[in-house]
């Protein structure tokens, strides 16, 4: 820009030089212009039009970017937290109920099959010498086979409280029912543990199941 304008002012200059000596009549020699104020004035007419120029285009407007608005982030509800008196007051939580196991039944097989259920007493009872008492012995016929009165128990070996060895069955016991022997008994009369054992057959002597009691006299 700084050399477009030298040019400008160097050709007014010039010009300015020729029209003078073209026009002027021959008079006297006039003193001569100084050429610094010359080439001062030209170059501020030629800076008062640029100025001109520049004024008459128009100006970039500048493309505001809109800024970016900050999501809110989700507010989350406070949590309530009951008070030592507040929770004395609520209702206890419901328990589930303790689910006993139940008893397992006996599986039917096919043919003659008893299944021992109890004694009682049990293992391990006492007794005094001499003692007596009454033994019972509970069965479920777990067959598919009626027991007929020809079913029997059998004392099958070590302590014989009784002259009893041989017990009928007094009824039928058809399958899935149950049936208990009830035997008298008298404990022995030296200090010591016993065992007593005892079989169950069906009608043909044929052994279907057996039992046993442990004992001790004192």
């Amino acid at each position: 820009m700084l050399r477009l304008v030298r040019i400008m002012v160097r050709l007014v200059f010039v010009v300015g030089l020729i029209g003078l000596a073209a026009c002027s009549p021959a008079q006297p020699a006039q003193p001569t212009a100084d050429p610094a104020m010359i080439y001062t004035q030209a170059a501020q007419t030629v800076q008062a039009q640029l100025a001109q120029t520049q004024a008459a285009m128009p100006t970039a407007t500048p493309t505001l970017v809109p800024s970016e608005t900050p999501i809110p982030s989700p507010t989350l509800p406070p949590t309530e937290v009951p008070s030592p008196t507040e929770m004395a007051t609520l209702p206890p939580l419901p328990t589930q109920p303790v689910l006993q196991p139940s008893v397992t039944q006996p599986v039917q097989q096919v043919g003659d099959h008893a299944t021992f259920l109890y004694n009682v007493p049990g293992d391990g009872s006492t007794f005094d010498r001499g003692q007596k008492f009454l033994l019972a012995i509970g069965f479920q016929n777990s067959g598919t086979t009626t027991w007929t009165k020809q079913y029997r128990l059998v004392f099958m070996g070590g302590a014989q409280m009784s002259g009893v060895t041989v017990i009928y069955l007094e009824k039928e016991v058809k399958p899935g029912q149950k049936y208990e022997f009830d035997i008298a008994q008298a404990a022995p009369d030296k200090v010591g543990s016993y065992i007593s054992r005892w079989k169950f057959v069906n009608a043909s002597g044929v052994y279907i199941a057996e039992m046993y009691i442990k004992f001790s006299v004192k």
